[in-house]
């Protein structure tokens, strides 16, 4: 037997994993375009940064010339879990103050063009942070059927309607 000949890795199952935060996402980015008939589209746009991965969810208005909102971001290690979960709604911009200049959340921010400006010394506070899948849901759960989401979808939807409306004449 040669040297190339010589497996030492294990099994690898490649069987999709929906237990993770991007598998979640991506299941609820095509919920909502099903729920909305394709006026209001889901993208979630991964990017990552030293040990991070970063997940950001889009609402997506086609008939406002593709119109981005960013609704909620959640960054991560390797591991999907623990994930921290950031509601980009307005009223939960929250900044905090931290001692160290080297943090991949400022990359982060700075990378998907947030409207949050923040100095060397800022990073976005989390609003939540979730330990497993239950968690993770019950986190975003909260975030797309609040108040202030609804409010963005209700909006979203009647300048798309109306849009659409006025381009099919």
């Amino acid at each position: 037997m040669t040297n190339t000949d010589i497996d030492l890795w294990p099994e690898i199952n490649l069987n999709e994993n929906n237990d993770v935060p991007l598998t979640i996402l991506n299941q609820q980015s095509e919920k909502l375009s099903q729920k909305t008939n394709g006026l209001i589209l889901g993208d979630v746009v991964t990017r990552s940064h030293k040990t991070y991965i970063f997940h950001t969810l889009y609402l997506v208005a086609p008939h406002l010339d593709d119109y981005r909102y960013s609704l909620l971001s959640v960054a991560h290690s390797v591991l999907p879990y623990p994930v921290f979960i950031y509601n980009h709604n307005p009223e939960n911009k929250d900044v905090i103050k931290v001692k160290t200049k080297v943090n991949p959340l400022i990359a982060f921010t700075r990378a998907l063009n947030q409207e949050i400006i923040l100095s060397e010394d800022s990073v976005p506070k989390p609003q939540s942070e979730a330990n497993n899948k239950e968690e993770f849901i019950r986190e975003i759960s909260k975030i797309l059927k609040s108040k202030e989401t609804i409010t963005v979808l209700n909006s979203l939807m009647i300048q798309s309607k109306q849009n659409q409306s006025a381009l099919a004449e």
